[in-house]
Parts: C-alpha cells; structure tokens; sequence
C-alpha cells in the first residue's frame, strides 16, 4: 500500500517500510533517501501512489496518508475512511490533524490501550465517510 508523507514524518521513521510505497512529498527538490519516491505535489503524489497500484497488480485501491499535519489538510477531502489513533495527551509541538465536522461521519471505536509507566494511554478508532457524493 502506498504511503504518503512528508519529510518530517520519513525521518521520524528513518526507512523506507517493507513492501509498500513510500512517497514523500517535499518542496525541497534536492531532497533525496534510499527507497522514497520524492514528489514535490500532492497531485504527483496521488498519480505516484495509482501508478504503485498498477504495477503492483493488487486489487488494493487504499492509499494512505501517514502524516504529517500538512498531508493531512492536503487529502482529508479526498479520504472515504479514517484511521486514527488518539493519544491522551496533549502535546504543545507536533503535527495536528485538521478540523473535520466529523458529523460526516460514522465511528467505529476499535480498541482502548491503558497508559504504562513510560507512555500515556490511547485508543485506535476508525471512520467511514456518510456521503455518497465524494469522488476521488
């Protein structure tokens, strides 16, 4: 599946991920790492992550957009369905998922995990979108 970020959020990985595509959008263009397909548009990045697609010859048509806050804002109204993972805390840095009216739509609460002695707690929750009129 195709994975697409920015620079911040490849170097906080530090690798390209094992059997996927990572695209990484940037508006250096002299930005280059092993194993990132470097677009410098979020249209190029989209056209990147289809192109995968075919060559791969699945019939996945996912793509995913991994962060950070300004690849988000970028896609949020081309997404159908939504991953989140929410963290207890509130940090005063970081990239920030975009204002949704999420009213739009459905969730689904997939799993509450308990904050340990060195990490605070957190839940995975998922979304699909409720209109019928989005296009990608």
């Amino acid at each position: 599946m195709p994975f697409n970020n920015g620079t911040r959020t490849w170097s906080s990985i530090g690798r390209a991920l094992p059997g996927r595509a990572s695209i990484v959008l940037t508006r250096d263009t002299n930005w280059k790492e092993n194993g990132a397909i470097v677009v410098h548009n979020f249209s190029d990045a989209i056209s990147q992550s289809k192109r995968w697609l075919v060559q791969q010859q699945t019939k996945e048509n996912r793509l995913i957009l991994f962060g950070g806050g300004e690849i988000y804002s970028l896609g949020i109204n081309l997404c159908q369905e939504i991953e989140l993972t929410k963290v207890d805390i509130s940090p005063e840095k970081g990239a920030k998922f975009p204002d949704i009216n999420w009213n739009d739509w459905d969730e689904i609460k997939l799993k509450d995990f308990a904050p340990g002695s060195d990490y605070p707690g957190f839940s995975y929750h998922s979304y699909k979108y409720r209109k019928i009129t989005r296009y990608v």
